[in-house]
């Protein structure tokens, strides 16, 4: 885990994440609920359930010009995700 502190609370992410080269962002947020919960992915509700997995890894695509930034939060049922720029999964309880 790492020392980020989230610019808006100030507070430490339960568990921190990157997304891997050639990962979809959406596998990186399931991952990053693995680590969480203990559970494996077929385990804990579907992603799909609570946002629109395709859309977030759509909102990261490359384009032939530029890297997209910027970032996504959303629940998952208690807990609190924050996806960054499309690299890195953060988790809050």
């Amino acid at each position: 885990m790492s020392e980020y502190r989230d610019e808006c609370s100030g507070e430490e992410p339960t568990v921190r994440v990157e997304v891997q080269p050639h990962e979809k962002p959406s596998i990186a947020v399931v991952r990053a609920l693995e680590t969480l919960t203990g559970e494996k992915g077929t385990e804990i509700d579907p992603l799909y359930e609570y946002v629109d997995p395709e859309a977030i890894d759509e909102l990261f695509v490359d384009t032939n010009t530029a890297t997209r930034r910027g970032s996504v939060r959303f629940s998952f049922g208690d807990i609190d995700v924050r996806l960054v720029d499309g690299t890195i999964v953060e988790l809050r309880r």
